[in-house]
């Protein structure tokens, strides 16, 4: 299992760098987290650098769930806005009646 290094804030989406779709949730980052969590954490790996490597990926984490946070707040935003933009179009206490023939 490669983590990816994080070393001096390198790295692009840390939603990518877990292998995972930039539309992921917070569940499948966790789920993600923990499975190469087994396979890097220092009581599993023998390797000289696994305290460090699982420092990088508890880092990882952290921007995956920051980035998920994000995206959920931006989605939000914008459907606060469509709202607003309907209220004012057509009155906050209008409803739209759409007809189809």
């Amino acid at each position: 299992m490669v983590v990816p290094n994080l070393a001096n804030g390198a790295g692009g989406c840390p939603l990518r760098m877990l292998g995972l779709r930039a539309s992921a949730s917070a569940e499948e980052v966790t789920r993600e987290w923990r499975r190469r969590m087994r396979e890097v954490h220092p009581d599993k790996c023998e390797a000289s650098n696994a305290t460090e490597r699982t420092q990088q990926l508890v880092e990882l984490k952290e921007r995956a769930l920051r980035a998920v946070e994000a995206r959920v707040e931006r989605m939000r935003s914008a459907a606060e806005a469509r709202e607003e933009f309907r209220n004012q179009q057509y009155g906050a206490s209008s409803q739209v009646v759409f007809m189809f023939c």
